[in-house]
């Protein structure tokens, strides 16, 4: 074995180091994992074995899994978060960049996930998180798949099935997944056929888009047979356009005639004169909880396998029905307003409007 060899196989050794120890801190760091008011809601219902569809109960079944052969809380979810994330940052360091940039490219890509706005969030247990890892170790496996010729056809197999298993587990803890699962299911077959073109990369993508499509459509049947309750999380998005619409249209009396289409159970204000001072586009809680309240939660029995008080369960079929053809209303009576409403809830999501972070 030649000096270069040698160097080359210290370098990857001390590269393998870094992944483990930025694993190891992630896990000293955060341990034994952070809560919010979602992961309390979605840990009682893993133990009580009663799922809501408010969050996809795939998370909260595999969180009671977890509990069962781990620890009781959160610490076993934070291993998994963090061997998720890790592994991943590890695969895409030996796929993309050990070639290119080797130590120097490792210490980037660890550094990365030191970055506060993702290390700030990245010990709590969410959908959110577990999605992100989950993605990003599919990102990492597709880059060790090979062309035929270049790899054996069963393990070009074993890795496309498993990052095929990992990109539906994404979709299944975090439906908006599947807008993600796109580009890495196009990534994904120009691996298998060696290299892209435009033609390719257009017929990669369509073919993408239809497996994202086919896979959100499995994770909604999974998860509504998971799913013990139904509290239709939905009517809190078409109550939120409903008000972002609100707030940008000029007459009161259009206005009004908006509002007053809203289910009456569920409007707490006569008039429609509060919306503009109880409507933010940071969220739909405002409507719900912030003064002036507008807006209200059906009243509900408390039953078993009930935790938190988001609920739309005791909506009807009459009143569910009248808020879908409500909100599609929105898109053809209203579209530039609904579109101006996006917008600015866009902007708050990324920070470009003032207060964005409050």
């Amino acid at each position: 074995m030649n000096t270069d060899e040698l160097d080359a196989m210290q370098e990857h050794s001390l590269t393998n180091y870094f992944f483990v120890i930025g694993f190891l801190l992630y896990v000293g760091f955060f341990y034994p994992g952070f809560m919010s008011y979602d992961s309390a809601v979605q840990i009682l219902q893993a133990r009580q074995g009663v799922y809501s569809d408010w969050h996809p109960p795939a998370m909260a079944y595999l969180w009671g899994m977890v509990e069962d052969y781990t620890v009781p809380g959160p610490a076993g979810m934070l291993v998994l978060q963090s061997a998720l994330i890790w592994g991943g940052a590890f695969l895409t360091y030996r796929a993309y960049f050990r070639q290119q940039g080797g130590i120097v490219a490792a210490i980037f890509l660890c550094l990365m996930l030191f970055y506060p706005p993702i290390f700030g969030i990245a010990g709590v247990i969410w959908k959110d998180i577990l999605m992100w890892g989950l993605l990003f170790l599919a990102f990492g496996i597709t880059g060790h798949i090979g062309p035929p010729g270049q790899q054996k056809a069963m393990q070009a197999v074993i890795l496309t099935a498993l990052v095929i298993m990992l990109l539906f587990a994404a979709i299944l803890v975090r439906l908006n997944a599947a807008i993600a699962t796109i580009p890495l299911a196009a990534l994904l077959l120009s691996r298998v056929y060696s290299g892209i073109n435009l033609h390719r990369l257009f017929i990669s993508l369509i073919v993408g888009g239809v497996l994202a499509i086919l896979g959100l459509g499995s994770a909604v049947m999974l998860n509504d047979t998971l799913s013990d309750r139904k509290d239709h999380a939905w009517v809190a998005l078409s109550l939120f356009d409903v008000a972002g619409v609100i707030v940008k249209l000029e007459s009161r009396e259009a206005q009004q005639s908006l509002y007053d289409r809203i289910p009456e159970i569920m409007r707490y204000a006569e008039t429609v004169d509060a919306i503009p001072q109880s409507y933010s586009s940071r969220s739909w809680h405002t409507l719900f909880e912030y003064e002036p309240i507008v807006l209200r939660y059906p009243p509900r029995p408390t039953h078993k396998g009930s935790v938190g008080k988001n609920s739309f369960s005791p909506l009807n079929s009459t009143e569910l029905e009248q808020l879908k053809q409500l909100w599609l209303s929105l898109i053809h009576d209203y579209p530039l307003q609904l579109l101006m409403h996006h917008l600015d809830v866009f902007s708050h999501v990324l920070g470009l409007t003032p207060h964005s972070l409050i």
